[in-house]
């Protein structure tokens, strides 16, 4: 593989330019090169014991256990892993955006403390995955009230706009607005 040289970038907005850098690491964005890259860059993640989802520049981890008391030393020991592989390949981790959640079905709660780099993760009651809130307790409570809030509210865009668009057009977005969110969570 050939390395790109002498690259650099700037930043034009509203008819001002910043100034120019030069390129020390990276591919173009939308680059076939970009696209090798990183695929090079998550294949080192199956070495990982937590098990990884990875969807556009998101890589969720997770692990199971029958014991909440569990296996908290295991995952600090492979958060950390996981750290030391970010820095090692220029990635960064965003802890501000790093939090965790503990599932049971028992409504057992479990409060641990994992750390990357020393600073603390969040312990969340529910997540947003995927566009689906998983609460801890994988109810779909939230979820359901969540969905509830978005159809509601295209609800009233469909009612507004109804003497304004064709049957038709009122389909389509019905469509759009109600019927691929009740059906999005169930394709997951």
């Amino acid at each position: 593989m050939q390395k790109s040289s002498n690259r650099e970038h700037f930043l034009s907005f509203n008819c001002v330019n910043s100034r120019v850098d030069q390129v020390t690491c990276g591919a173009s964005h939308g680059s076939v090169l970009g696209t090798v890259l990183f695929l090079i860059y998550v294949n080192g993640l199956s070495k990982c014991l937590l098990q990884a989802i990875l969807f556009a520049d998101d890589a969720t981890v997770y692990m199971s256990s029958r014991n909440l008391s569990c296996p908290i030393k295991t995952i600090n020991e492979e958060v950390a892993i996981l750290s030391d592989w970010f820095n090692s390949i220029n990635l960064s981790l965003n802890i501000s955006k790093s939090n965790y959640i503990t599932c049971s079905q028992k409504h057992q709660h479990c409060e641990n403390n994992i750390s990357i780099d020393g600073h603390q993760i969040s312990h969340k009651s529910s997540v947003k995955f995927q566009g689906v809130i998983v609460d801890q307790y994988l109810s779909w409570e939230d979820h359901s009230k969540y969905c509830k809030t978005k159809i509601i509210s295209a609800l009233f865009v469909l009612k507004s706009s109804r003497k304004f668009i064709s049957e038709e057009t009122a389909k389509m977005l019905d469509y759009i607005l109600i019927y691929s969110r009740l059906n999005y969570g169930i394709l997951l």
